[in-house]
């Protein structure tokens, strides 16, 4: 109750016993027009920054002011991202860049609350999925559920699976010693653009044993 008569003196927003003498409905009505005027200052404060940086005014004195928040507000102004992603997703800065890259309907919908299917394996190998809220997506599982423009469908998330553990995988293969990065599934060597096989490094041992 602090927090709401703090607001309402330091900001001139509506008298808190008007507030508060409205039915859950009339409050809840309230709520909605203000969150639907923050869209459209959104917009409007978007609109005027891509301008800005299209005529390209110098930007660095903006940025300084709003940070991260300056990145957001030029893709709003672009048309590229809905407000209400940015009110949803704006902490999560990755997850945002992701969702802004959708098609203005999944993008709408993830934006309302809607989860999304994360593809899962049961320990018997199984294919089966969880409904998770995007903002609960650990980053292997976002390289996993968004592609670059769209949401992947469980058998494109089943591909990309594959191709992380691929990566993972080759990763253990590699190591490096001193200038030679070596990979143990090619059986070879490598130092700066000269590549040696294996032949070649059991060749240099003996010749360096002799």
């Amino acid at each position: 109750m602090t927090d709401i008569v703090h607001v309402s003196e330091a900001d001139g927003d509506e008298d808190l016993d008007r507030f508060l003498s409205m039915t859950p409905q009339e409050r809840q009505s309230f709520a909605n027009s203000v969150f639907g005027e923050i869209h459209k200052r959104y917009i409007e404060l978007g609109k005027c920054f891509y301008a800005m940086k299209q005529r390209g005014d110098d930007m660095e004195s903006v940025r300084l002011q709003y940070g991260g928040v300056l990145y957001a507000l030029i893709r709003i102004g672009a048309g590229q991202t809905l407000p209400s992603v940015y009110v949803r997703f704006g902490g999560h800065r990755e997850l945002m860049d992701k969702i802004s890259n959708l098609d203005p309907e999944d993008q709408r919908r993830l934006a309302a609350g809607e989860k999304v299917k994360v593809l899962c394996y049961t320990p018997e190998g199984k294919q089966t999925h969880r409904l998770k809220d995007p903002r609960e997506l650990t980053s292997d599982e976002r390289r996993q559920v968004f592609a670059r423009d769209h949401i992947r469908t469980e058998s494109e998330q089943a591909s990309e699976l594959d191709r992380q553990n691929l990566k993972k995988t080759r990763k253990q293969d590699m190591a490096t010693f001193g200038p030679l990065k070596c990979d143990r599934v090619a059986r070879t060597a490598r130092c700066g653009n000269d590549v040696a096989t294996l032949a070649n490094l059991r060749a240099a041992v003996r010749f360096l044993s002799e």
